[in-house]
């Protein structure tokens, strides 16, 4: 039968009307082209593609997707989430980048810690450098280095935890941290899984009872997210800006070297904000002695209720701001 039924005719009409329109898109489905679906179903070209629209003006969709393909599934990547959602100060520092490290202000970053009873303290991303297994160019010296690396981060994170001795600790990854396993899946890709060779296990995080966070979890402190930086694309010279409009939500990130704020309120008046934390490294490294670092950290008192209210510090002359 190639004359389509009329939509207003009688019941078995209609029904039959339905079931020539429902041929006719799945015959679509199978076809190579609409010329090809046309033939096999025997009717005229223009016939069939007005069949086509009626069947879509009608809500009439292939069997194939109202029964499902047959599609294998795809490779999806499932990521934690750490909620630290409580009670909580919570001293965060971040970029210490390790041996480069800038002592005099985590001294003071602890200490003005101290002095506000912090109960957690949250190293965000970038502790060690880790120069030496780096994709940059390296002076002899630093391509021999890991061991003193190594060495150095753990010692500073041996004195961390003596001076929060009850405290919890937690490391979340960086980009700099990733450097170890980039550099064993390119250079030695049998030792990638290997026992021992993971920058928690060579930093001893375990020893000192410091819990590792990697890259990919979706750390919350009620309502407010905390990342390194690295895991959305671009930056600019606004970074708490542009990072806002990349999450949409209210956001603590570190990776860009300095202190900024960025508030903004939706069409209810809900206000969000975001907040870049500064570092705690050499201001001026060889590798890029101009730009517009500054040292700094942040205190974060959260409550239960998932509100929260960020000291957003900066240190300036050997002065806290």
């Amino acid at each position: 039968m190639t004359t389509l039924p009329r939509s207003n005719g009688s019941p078995e009409d209609q029904a039959l009307r339905r079931e020539m329109l429902q041929r006719a898109v799945d015959l679509l489905e199978e076809s190579e082209s609409i010329r090809d679906a046309a033939a096999k179903l025997g009717v005229p070209y223009t016939s069939f593609a007005n069949w086509v629209a009626f069947a879509r003006a009608e809500g009439i969709v292939s069997s194939y997707i109202s029964k499902g393909m047959n599609i294998p599934n795809g490779i999806k990547s499932d990521y934690d989430v750490l909620d630290l959602t409580g009670d909580r100060t919570v001293l965060v520092i971040n970029d210490v980048h390790v041996p480069y490290h800038d002592e005099k202000g985590l001294e003071m970053a602890i200490q003005y810690a101290q002095e506000r009873d912090v109960n957690t303290v949250f190293i965000n991303g970038d502790f060690i450098d880790l120069v030496s297994v780096s994709d940059h160019e390296k002076t002899p010296s630093e391509r021999s280095g890991l061991n003193d690396e190594l060495e150095t981060g753990r010692l500073v994170l041996k004195a961390i935890r003596e001076e929060f001795s009850d405290a919890e600790i937690y490391y979340n990854e960086g980009n700099h941290e990733t450097r170890m396993p980039r550099y064993l899946a390119k250079k030695a890709p049998e030792l990638f899984e290997i026992p021992g060779l993971s920058v928690k296990q060579l930093l001893k995080l375990d020893m000192y009872g410091i819990k590792w966070i990697p890259t990919e979890t979706d750390v919350r402190l009620g309502d407010l997210n905390i990342f390194h930086g690295h895991e959305y694309r671009g930056g600019g010279l606004l970074v708490a800006r542009s990072k806002f409009l990349q999450a949409m939500d209210n956001i603590l990130f570190a990776n860009f070297h300095r202190t900024q704020e960025y508030i903004q309120p939706d069409i209810q008046g809900k206000v969000k904000g975001s907040w870049a934390v500064a570092c705690m490294c050499d201001l001026r490294p060889r590798y890029m002695p101009k730009n517009n670092w500054n040292l700094g950290f942040a205190v974060v008192h959260s409550r239960s209720d998932g509100h929260f209210v960020i000291e957003n510090k900066k240190i300036i002359d050997g002065k806290i701001y």
